[in-house]
């Protein structure tokens, strides 16, 4: 269990600590946001010799310009069968701060196949501000019915935060012959044509 969560801490710990946790320009109007990180190719490289798949691995970067009322950042992973909520397998969190205002938070969820006869999956959840404060879960996950295409949905632009607001950052889709659209909306309403694949993990945010 040790091993597993270094191996995903290393992941997250290569961008959080390689970029500038304190930042003397916040964002736009003291907004809080997110989006997606993409990692350079020294972080991919490193990733990739620890033996992790970068195609089961996303990331987020957040920021805090206002932490006026907030407590907690939740992380949430939803299992979505034939567009029916199954499901919710990882459920973490991290508290906050007055001190976390300018912040940079890296997010990140991370799957890896265990038994392929068995369609195990482990799942891990991490959030980090550098390598002495992260919080790491870890599940494991039967999925019910055998699948042949994977891939990663994710949201594209910057995107605000609510408070108490659950919001989608991104998914794991799977299928079975055809996979339909992976686009990925915040908004969980406008995402209904991502919901005909078979399996739909989403990856969800809400900040308290």
């Amino acid at each position: 269990m040790k091993k597993i969560f270094l191996i995903l801490a290393i992941c997250v710990f290569l961008v959080s600590c390689n970029r500038e946790v304190i930042s003397n320009h916040l964002t736009a109007s003291g907004n809080n946001v997110v989006e997606s990180y993409k990692m350079t190719n020294y972080e991919k490289n490193v990733v990739k010799r620890i033996g992790e798949n970068l195609d089961q691995i996303a990331l987020y970067k957040l920021k805090f310009g206002n932490v006026n009322q907030l407590k907690e950042i939740k992380m949430k992973v939803k299992v979505y069968e034939d567009g029916k909520l199954t499901k919710t397998i990882l459920d973490s969190g991290m508290y906050i701060s007055k001190n976390d205002k300018g912040k940079s938070f890296y997010l990140s969820f991370k799957r890896k196949l265990q038994s392929e006869t068995e369609r195990n999956y482990e799942w891990n959840t991490t959030i980090s501000t550098g390598a002495k404060n992260s919080s790491t879960v870890q599940t494991v996950y039967k999925q019910p019915h055998q699948t042949n295409i994977s891939t990663i949905g994710t949201i594209f632009k910057k995107q605000e935060i609510k408070k108490d607001k659950e919001m989608i950052l991104g998914a794991f889709v799977d299928a079975v012959d055809k996979m339909e659209t992976v686009e990925v909306f915040p908004d969980i309403k406008d995402n209904e044509r991502l919901f005909e694949n078979k399996y739909v993990y989403l990856l969800c945010l809400e900040v308290k």
